[in-house]
């Protein structure tokens, strides 16, 4: 008899019981069929009704055997929870299949999760399905207890990506906003000691004014750095090669600490070899900051003796003759008599906020010496040193095969220009930017040359204007309520009748992202503030037309808005001797700066209207004196308004 027959066999009994040993007449199957633990079912194969039904489903599902043989398997679930589809049940003969887990319902109305497990057998001489459920609920709610926990976890990691990116862009928006901050003003300070170098020749003036370039500058190249810790911190940094004249860019540090060495009475020695002329190649804002810790250092925590200053080059040697570069390795020297550093300190001494004991109370951030070395890195240099304490410290940089171009004029990025020399053709350019120091600071440069300057606070007006007087430039700020940088000079890219008109980015950014965001957006070039002068004229002269003339042979520079030249000179002697001679009166008594402001821009417009420079640079000058708080200048001036007057009306009499 086969296994099979034995069982149906044992399952003709009508009911079974549970028992402690199978009775006289019981088959083997039939008892542990009848004893077995797990809830058993025989189902009819087609409607899966049972037939028969064990204890343990009795006492764990709660119905009884009749309300049980009046059931069948989809009662105990849907159709679809439990698992009746074709795939759960097929199988061959005598192999058993098992569902994935399914919800089942016990009489009682409490969910479970079992696994059905079945095989289809000869029964009555037919077939049957023997069905057995495993209890597998605690498997269960563990396995979505931990889903819930994982996607619980990948929500808390998803949302913290997210605060990272939100404090990225916060934090990337925060050095837009400290750059834009920043540059601004030192756009004025670093621009007007520029111009104010090109007219003062007093000696001691003129240092004066060297001392606050060359230290605007030095400023302005440490908070370009700051700007760049994180990026420092993240291996981000990225470097901004250009060849830049080394004989200029060298002298600087000549006379940049020289008032505070003077007040320390110490020798300050400066040793820049010959052979290192022309352009090199490298990074000058990086390069500057490195000499520049190292020096400050040795300034700093010196204070007798000497502090010197070493540049030379070593392992040089010509790479290209038809374009005349060679390569060398740059060392840079940097010597004191100072405290110099203890030895228990020397090695740590490159750590960041590090700050070395029995430095005489020095403050700082504990950050330079760090910078440097990873600067130098980032250059694929070395840095090195050696310190005696009591006796001074020598800190040697070396940057390897740093490229030089003996002949300048083979350096396009070589900028030498002599805005003496350059003689621009009458043309209209519209500057637009919300600060009113930025525009007035490229007018005042401008304001010698044959370029009518119109200006506008907002990228609307700008547009609205740029509409009515087609400019052959256009300058723009990035940062301007209304429409910014980007929108206005795609605005004008889409106009058939303006796409013509170059325009230059006026903008305070440094990052790189920003600067190529710039560059890669139809713009005709970039200003970074601060701004110097011959970068302004280096970027006009690709745009504008003119003509060169020798600084030292006569001026053959057309004047402009000379007497012959004004539009409308009764309408103009009216408006000065009516509409502004009243606000004139007001100010032989009080010189309010906010009025006085507001007269001189107005004037300078009047000037620009009917093309007399002498009542626009009188207007500018009265502008100037207002917004740098001058009184003295300010009453000369208001004195000198009649006679402005009166020159009018005679060159009215005499034409």
């Amino acid at each position: 008899m086969s296994e099979i027959q034995k069982l149906n066999k044992g399952l003709e009994k009508k009911s079974f019981k549970r028992r402690s040993e199978p009775e006289e007449n019981d088959s083997m199957y039939g008892y542990l069929y009848e004893n077995n633990p797990l809830p058993i079912w025989i189902c009819d194969t087609e409607s899966l009704a049972f037939i028969e039904v064990n204890t343990a489903a009795i006492l764990y599902y709660g119905y009884s055997r009749q309300e049980f043989l009046n059931m069948t398997l989809k009662d105990l679930g849907s159709e679809v929870d439990i698992g009746v589809s074709p795939e759960y049940f097929a199988g061959k003969q005598n192999s058993f299949t098992r569902s994935v887990p399914i919800k089942s319902m016990k009489k009682n109305g409490e969910s479970i999760y079992v696994e059905i497990i079945s095989r289809e057998i000869d029964f009555n001489n037919g077939k049957a399905k023997l069905v057995m459920a495993n209890d597998i609920t605690s498997i269960k709610l563990a396995i979505d207890e931990m889903k819930g926990r994982n996607e619980f976890l990948e929500q808390k990691v998803a949302e913290i990506s997210l605060q990272r990116e939100a404090a990225n862009r916060a934090k990337s928006e925060f050095l837009t906003n400290v750059s834009h901050e920043i540059r601004t003003p030192m756009n004025a300070i670093l621009g007007y000691s520029e111009l104010l170098g090109s007219v003062v020749t007093d000696q001691v003036q003129t240092a004066y004014l060297d001392s606050i370039r060359t230290s605007g500058r030095a400023l302005m190249s440490l908070f370009t750095y700051i700007l760049d810790l994180s990026k420092i911190d993240s291996d981000k940094m990225e470097l901004n090669y250009e060849y830049v004249d080394a004989e200029s860019f060298f002298s600087e540090f000549r006379n940049v600490f020289s008032q505070k060495i003077s007040e320390k009475r110490l020798n300050y020695k400066v040793d820049i070899s010959n052979e290192i002329e022309g352009c090199i190649f490298t990074d000058e804002a990086r390069l500057r900051q490195i000499i520049l810790n190292l020096l400050g250092n040795a300034v700093k925590f010196t204070e007798w003796g000497d502090v010197s200053l070493k540049i030379f080059s070593e392992n040089r040697h010509i790479t290209d003759i038809g374009k005349e570069k060679e390569v060398f390795d740059l060392v840079i020297e940097v010597e004191d008599t100072g405290i110099g550093i203890p030895e228990e300190s020397q090695k740590v001494i490159f750590d960041s906020f590090v700050q070395l004991k029995n430095r005489l109370n020095q403050s700082g951030t504990g950050l330079g010496l760090a910078i440097t070395k990873r600067l130098v890195k980032l250059m694929k240099g070395t840095i090195t040193f050696i310190s005696e304490p009591g006796k001074g410290s020598t800190f040697t940089v070396r940057i390897p095969d740093v490229s030089i171009m003996i002949n300048k004029e083979n350096s396009r990025s070589y900028v030498n220009i002599n805005p003496d020399e350059i003689v621009f053709k009458k043309a209209l350019i519209l500057i637009a930017d919300d600060v009113e120091s930025n525009r007035k600071y490229l007018k005042d440069i401008l304001g010698n040359t044959a370029l009518t300057v119109l200006e506008a606070d907002n990228g609307i007006d700008a547009f609205e204007m740029i509409e009515k007087t087609r400019p052959q430039l256009v300058i723009s700020d990035i940062r301007m309520p209304g429409l910014n940088g980007f929108e206005l000079v795609a605005k004008i890219k889409s106009n058939e009748n303006l796409r013509h008109i170059p325009v230059i980015a006026y903008s305070t950014s440094v990052l790189n992202e920003q600067r190529d965001n710039i560059l890669n957006n139809a713009f005709s070039g970039l200003l970074i503030k601060p701004l110097r002068v011959g970068e302004l004229y280096n970027e006009l002269m690709k745009n504008l037309e003119y003509s060169t003339i020798s600084a030292t042979g006569s001026d053959n520079k057309p004047a402009t808005g000379s007497g012959e030249d004004i539009t409308d000179l009764a309408g103009l002697i009216s408006a000065l001797e009516i509409k502004f001679m009243n606000k004139w009166k007001t100010f032989e008594t009080r010189q309010p700066i906010g009025e006085v402001r507001e007269f001189g821009k107005n004037l300078t417009l009047l000037g620009i209207e009917h093309n007399s420079d002498n009542v626009r640079s009188y207007g500018e000058d009265l502008l100037i004196a207002a917004n740098s708080f001058n009184i003295e200048v300010i009453l000369r001036l208001i004195r000198q308004y009649k006679g402005l007057v009166e020159d009018l009306k005679n060159h009215g009499r005499n034409s």
